[in-house]
């Protein structure tokens, strides 16, 4: 089977999946120059997808997070059900926009996949009462609802993912959309090497963004999740420097990017007016080098998502520095068997986001 052909049939295996990136207020940014924190759990060791790794919450999209019956329940609470209100004149990946026949416009239902996922691993439920309908649909802020049987719910939404509105309807709340931005969009290397986990599947994850003034109190799911940390975005990447934990790379990446913003609330009006703007997708292409791994990114002048193209360039004799020289435009992350890592981007991204804080990380 010729390499073009054994790309697309991989294809065909990925998954679309939801991520949240839950950032909470906190006055004190004396030791980290950051007054909000951020949300990770590290997944449990019989994870079949990055094991013992520290993520946001987040999973695989289902059917009933589409259903129909979501749109219903939300003009009940006199909620813009406008899909248009999501919506941009900008490209934005499939995960944002396929829609299946007879379903909910992705712009809802993704951002369902995000929440409902979120409560089932963490047991945070971000929604809206329905007192609160009257208030902007778009806030920069999200409420935790927490007086509730969290565990028992948590549970039964584990075990069968339509009781998410089953719950929704039972608390007669209706989950906050209008407070989650779109953020970025990772999809899965080709080269991932499926030996390492117990399936096959790659994943098309959408990320999104959001706010709560308050530290949401957590219930981990066991199944899911060994434990969870709110640190600074610089507190994870020491972390994970002093091998304290694993972040993949868009948690780090996007760890990274965080760290252009001081300020929550800076960072969530950047977030709010950058989301009409498009999303370009992170489809890391992976070039070994003879002293460590290369990932580039859309931009790079030597990124090309054709495998057969990629598979044409042999950089495994030459350094990570050679790879480099005589580039123009790049956008990668060198990760160097000493276990440095640099992150080199001078290019223009063409969604309006911002690059993540580039440098050497020890």
């Amino acid at each position: 089977m010729s390499k073009i052909t054994m790309a697309s049939k991989v294809a065909t295996k990925w998954r679309e999946s939801a991520s949240l990136i839950i950032l909470a207020k906190n006055q004190n940014i004396k030791d980290f120059g950051c007054d909000y924190r951020v949300l990770l759990f590290k997944r449990a060791e019989k994870s079949s997808f990055f094991p013992n790794s520290a993520v946001f919450p987040g999973g695989v999209h289902e059917t009933s997070d589409a259903s129909p019956s979501w749109l219903n329940y939300i003009k009940s609470f006199s909620q813009s059900t406008d899909p248009n209100i999501f919506r941009c004149n900008f490209p934005r990946p499939a995960v944002f926009t396929n829609n299946d026949r007879g379903q909910m416009q992705r712009e809802f239902s993704m951002r369902i996949t995000a929440l409902r996922e979120t409560f089932e691993e963490t047991g945070i439920l971000l929604c809206r009462k329905r007192l609160s309908t009257r208030n902007k649909l778009c806030s920069n802020y999200s409420h935790s609802f927490e007086d509730f049987d969290r565990a028992y719910w948590q549970n039964r939404v584990h075990n069968d993912h339509t009781q998410f509105f089953t719950l929704c309807k039972e608390l007669d709340v209706v989950p906050d959309l209008w407070s989650l931005f779109e953020w970025a969009a990772w999809l899965t290397p080709i080269t991932f090497k499926k030996s390492l986990y117990k399936h096959i599947f790659r994943f098309e994850t959408g990320f999104y963004l959001v706010a709560v003034e308050d530290t949401p109190g957590v219930i981990l799911e066991s199944n899911e999740a060994a434990n969870f940390s709110w640190k600074t975005p610089m507190e994870f990447i020491r972390d994970y420097f002093n091998k304290e934990l694993y972040l993949p790379p868009p948690q780090l990446y996007e760890l990274s990017r965080l760290l252009n913003f001081s300020r929550l609330d800076e960072l969530i009006n950047f977030a709010r007016v950058r989301s009409s703007k498009g999303i370009s997708l992170m489809l890391p292409v992976i070039q070994k080098c003879a002293d460590g791994t290369v990932s580039l990114m859309p931009g790079d002048d030597l990124y090309n998502n054709n495998i057969e193209e990629t598979n044409k360039v042999n950089a495994e004799t030459i350094t990570i520095e050679q790879f480099r020289s005589d580039v123009k435009n790049l956008h990668r992350v060198e990760y160097f068997k000493n276990g440095s890592v640099f992150i080199q981007h001078n290019c223009s991204l063409t969604d309006g986001h911002l690059p993540p804080v580039k440098g050497i990380f020890h």
